[in-house]
């Protein structure tokens, strides 16, 4: 975790090419990230779950996880993953020059000689892909290489997220307009059929089974299969989408 000249963080985020797309064409302004470790709950007399809520420690700068009923409970050692005025910067697949060289150290798992990239920084990065991409890992030949989100560089990400807002919930709380907000794409069958349905509430519950079974496809996809089903809680991150980097935003 860094901080910019103004002390605000700045946290990298690691969003799939899905996910990047909607950003880019404005369709998702919230994430929702699984929380590890998962809180602890309990129930009170009347059976009813604790609430799980951020919480602000007096002379700290992260918010805190806690729990408990009508505000008040326990604060735990957990922080928040971000807070109003953070600056996420997004990581990104992209492409980069340069080229696979055998080092002499030695892999852990396989005590094998390591296979590392070496990277042209004369050249910037790219997000879309060349003519002339090389694929595998052959010795010494430059060019360029499709590169996982781990290895973007800060100073090369193209967007900036500043935080406006978050909170804790379980997963299965999610609304249809979070849904949309995700970057789920508008479910134009139910929308086509929605005037002729006869009731206003069934019109509604269509609406938003359609968008939250969109939502736990894209979910399931990220997160694994049937992980949906674990209704884990999660940070919800509300934010705005900035086309620059992060240099450009904090300066």
């Amino acid at each position: 975790m860094e901080r910019g000249a103004d002390m605000t963080r700045h946290i990298p985020m690691l969003f799939c090419p899905a996910m990047v797309e909607a950003l880019l064409a404005g369709r998702k302004t919230e994430t929702r990230r699984i929380l590890n470790p998962q809180p602890e709950t309990y129930q009170n007399d009347a059976g009813e779950t604790c609430d799980i809520y951020p919480f602000k420690v007096e002379g700290q700068t992260r918010p805190r996880i806690a729990s408990g009923f009508g505000g008040s409970g326990v604060v735990t050692t957990q922080e928040c993953r971000a807070d109003v005025g953070d600056l996420i910067w997004v990581k990104e697949a992209h492409y980069a020059f340069g080229w696979w060289e055998t080092s002499d150290e030695l892999t852990k798992k396989t005590q094998k000689p390591k296979r590392v990239f070496v990277r042209d920084s004369a050249k910037p990065v790219l997000f879309e892909a060349p003519s002339d991409v090389v694929t595998g890992q052959p010795e010494q030949r430059s060019g360029w290489y499709k590169r996982s989100s781990l290895f973007l560089p800060k100073l090369e990400s193209r967007l900036t997220l500043p935080v406006i807002s978050f909170s804790i919930e379980q997963l299965h709380d999610i609304s249809s307009r979070s849904c949309l907000a995700e970057g789920v794409q508008p479910v134009q069958e139910i929308l086509q059929s929605m005037s002729a349905s006869p009731s206003e509430k069934h019109r509604r519950d269509e609406y938003h089974r359609a968008h939250v079974a969109a939502y736990r496809s894209l979910w399931n996809r990220i997160n694994g299969p049937e992980a949906w089903d674990d209704n884990p809680w999660v940070d919800v991150t509300k934010f705005h989408v900035m086309h620059q980097n992060i240099q450009g935003v904090a300066a």
